[in-house]
């Protein structure tokens, strides 16, 4: 007597709520941009009116601001270039962000590439919190 064994594949979806707001420094290793290091910060973009107006992030004067789209989850991305020096004095002491160290604003192209070495690292930090997809094999 034969048995046969039906299987199945079952993809299941675990959903995670999205990731609200974050920060991290990243730096690019594009020759325009090359060993500049930026504070980003970033925040879901909400249509309600449940904003955080104690953010200390909103007090910070940013280099640059853009939106990041992941699914269906927007973000609104700011990133505020800190000089070498403000990272020796962030390292050794108490850092003030918004002093000035005479560095030159960043140029459309300079933006443009900071934008493009951003996404990968986006994507892995907002993706960590969002839905999975788990496939899997069911006997019958």
């Amino acid at each position: 007597m034969s048995t046969s064994i039906n299987q199945t594949t079952v993809a299941t979806i675990v959903q995670r709520r999205p990731l609200i707001k974050g920060r991290f420094y990243h730096s690019s290793t594009n020759e325009k941009i090359f060993e500049k290091i930026f504070l980003v910060t970033f925040k879901i973009v909400r249509d309600d009116l449940s904003y955080d107006h104690n953010d200390p992030d909103d007090n910070l004067e940013y280099d640059h601001e853009f939106f990041y789209q992941y699914l269906t989850t927007n973000y609104y991305v700011r990133c505020k270039f800190i000089s070498h020096s403000a990272v020796l004095d962030l390292l050794n002491y108490e850092y003030d962000v918004n002093a000035l160290y005479n560095e030159p604003p960043l140029t459309p192209s300079q933006k443009y590439i900071l934008e493009q070495s951003l996404m990968v690292e986006l994507y892995l930090r907002v993706s960590k919190e969002t839905d999975e997809i788990i496939v899997g094999t069911v006997q019958d």
